[in-house]
């Protein structure tokens, strides 16, 4: 949850509040070049952290002396950047502000009509200004990830935010000319299943994902007893990727293939075989894995697979009163009796509106038969 004070908490939580909404134009380096409080007519960011490019926003402004076209000694260009925002009155003259991001321009779009003068923009969070690599790019074995990702984004960024981590790569990467900046950036994380995105803050934020939910303090309540903030929820159970038949072959030094299989047939397990038919997973498709040359690897892996996939995704689609505190991977508890919930759930992703309004967003908990 992004940093504030407790008096805009408490305010938040009443229900009852004002807003507005702040620009910040700024040149690529990220200094202040204007700021504008009106001129806004409406605008979103969309939050979603299955993306790579978390943030993305749309922004009307009205444009009536040519203040906001786009061109290229004006003030929106695509060299520039784009702060925004939310101001939450406390009380009197007295506003809070809430960072959104920092964001790039994509495709700056300006409208005129008899009586109408507008200026859309559009854009993404700095990740959408990452192009690719002009040269060949070798990132040798043994050097600590961060170190390599900062190498990476040499003259692409600077404003790191990364926790410690002496975690090295484990071999030799060699990348071609044309190869994704974030391609390469997404998978030296991968090495170590670390999550790596911008915050609010216009930081390239680098962390590990939380291994227990249930071991994270949750950041906000929401439950059907209170609707000042909360507004409804559906639950959805996502099983499209719950098995309990595993079945692994692989390839001996002799060429000969060996194959394993794990199968749930347990009927106290709610996710068994005979509660709810063969669900069959063929590892690797179905295709030969040469590093499995025994049938006792073969069998390890089938045991492995089938615990790990004996699972499935409650999905909580969650209807609210703007709530401009959250960030992609909070941690949230929601209480609804009417679907018998009452429990954490990590929030993937949201719609902001930029003023008040309803907004969505989606949450959910990876559940396992096994646990």
């Amino acid at each position: 949850m992004i940093n504030c004070t407790q008096t805009l908490i408490d305010k938040l939580k009443s229900g009852r509040f004002k807003t507005n909404c702040k620009i910040e134009i700024l040149d690529s380096n990220e200094n202040l070049i204007e700021e504008i409080t009106n001129y806004i007519i409406e605008g979103s960011i969309s939050v979603d952290k299955d993306r790579d490019i978390r943030r993305n926003f749309t922004l009307t402004l009205d444009n009536p002396n040519n203040k906001f076209t786009p061109g290229e000694n004006n003030l929106v260009w695509l060299d520039k950047r784009i702060r925004i925002y939310i101001g939450v009155n406390l009380s009197g003259n007295t506003w809070e502000y809430i960072p959104q991001g920092v964001f790039v321009f994509n495709s700056p779009k300006a409208t005129s009509k008899p009586g109408l003068r507008q200026v859309v923009l559009n854009g993404t969070d700095k990740m959408g200004s990452w192009k690719k690599i002009t040269t060949v790019l070798t990132i040798e074995a043994g050097v600590d990830i961060p170190t390599a990702i900062r190498a990476v984004l040499n003259g692409v960024e600077t404003n790191f935010n990364f926790d410690d981590c002496t975690e090295v790569t484990p071999y030799s990467l060699t990348y071609q000319p044309g190869t994704e900046v974030k391609k390469i950036v997404k998978e030296l994380a991968d090495f170590i299943t670390w999550d790596i995105a911008y915050n609010v803050y216009g930081e390239l934020r680098f962390k590990p994902h939380p291994s227990n939910i249930n071991q994270v303090a949750s950041v906000w309540t929401y439950q059907a007893e209170n609707y000042t903030l909360y507004a409804g929820s559906e639950k959805t159970i996502d099983d499209s990727e719950l098995f309990n038949h595993i079945f692994v072959i692989g390839a001996s030094s002799q060429n000969a293939t060996v194959s394993a299989e794990a199968k749930d047939e347990d009927p106290n397990s709610p996710t068994s075989i005979p509660v709810i038919g063969d669900r069959l997973f063929l590892y690797n498709n179905g295709t030969a894995d040469s590093l499995i040359t025994t049938v006792e690897l073969a069998q390890a892996r089938a045991d492995y697979e089938l615990r790990k996939r004996m699972q499935y995704i409650e999905k909580q689609s969650i209807d609210m009163v703007s709530n401009f505190l959250h960030e992609e991977g909070d941690v949230i508890t929601l209480v609804d009796s009417y679907t018998e919930t009452d429990d954490k759930y990590e929030l993937l992703k949201f719609d902001i509106p930029l003023k008040i309004d309803m907004m969505t967003a989606e949450a959910w908990k990876v559940r396992s038969a096994t646990t």
